[in-house]
């Protein structure tokens, strides 16, 4: 694939070409992204801001593209984060592209995709969970805790999300592994306020 490159007029390889961006860009990106934010996503959107200009430096080509995938792909275990790192760095590169009026930038984002294998985890389970399965595995979160072997933070915070998942229903990597304290927080919010009547015509 090649790009003009503006400043010579001369055709060059997308691999080859390097093009800039300054930190006030960056931060100016950030400041956009979050407004209306959870408290939740104001902390992810600068974790991701950061691991962005470290893997970069305000450069963008394709070897500090390439670091910053391979960064996002080792650091984080869950497919949803790793999608949602590289979002945010596509959605700069976009950005970029507006706010400098040059389409060369968004061509970068070809080196920000997931690996097809990403998505290829089973969300189904395979056999059906006891009572005894569920006691099970408590036991023995609270024997880790009784040994030192876990803290007490864990403990609760393992602890609660089997029991949540119990009185639910929901499958631990297709909905649990995806819910957020950020969510967990708005559904206390809802729990606190008082009902509200609602009057209209039935049927």
């Amino acid at each position: 694939m090649t790009l003009a490159d503006d400043s010579s007029g001369v055709w060059v390889p997308l691999s080859l070409l390097e093009l800039h961006y300054t930190p006030e860009e960056l931060e100016s990106f950030v400041s956009f992204r979050l407004l209306g934010l959870s408290s939740y996503s104001l902390g992810w959107s600068r974790h991701a801001a950061a691991a962005f200009w470290e893997c970069t430096r305000g450069r963008i080509s394709k070897t500090q593209m390439e670091a910053l995938r391979k960064y996002t792909l080792d650091k984080f275990r869950s497919s949803d984060s790793k999608a949602k790192s590289l979002y945010y760095a596509r959605a700069f590169l976009s950005y970029l592209t507006k706010t400098r009026l040059d389409s060369r930038y968004e061509s970068f984002r070809l080196f920000l995709e997931l690996p097809k294998a990403v998505n290829t985890r089973k969300l189904v389970t395979g056999h059906i969970v006891t009572i005894e399965d569920i006691q099970n595995v408590l036991a023995s979160l609270k024997m880790k805790y009784t040994r030192g072997e876990l803290d007490k933070q864990h403990y609760v915070a393992y602890s609660a999300l089997i029991v949540f998942g119990v009185f639910t229903g929901q499958r631990t990597y297709a909905t649990i592994g995806r819910i957020t304290s950020g969510q967990f927080e708005e559904a206390l919010k809802f729990r606190s306020r008082e009902p509200t009547p609602r009057f209209g015509r039935s049927g």
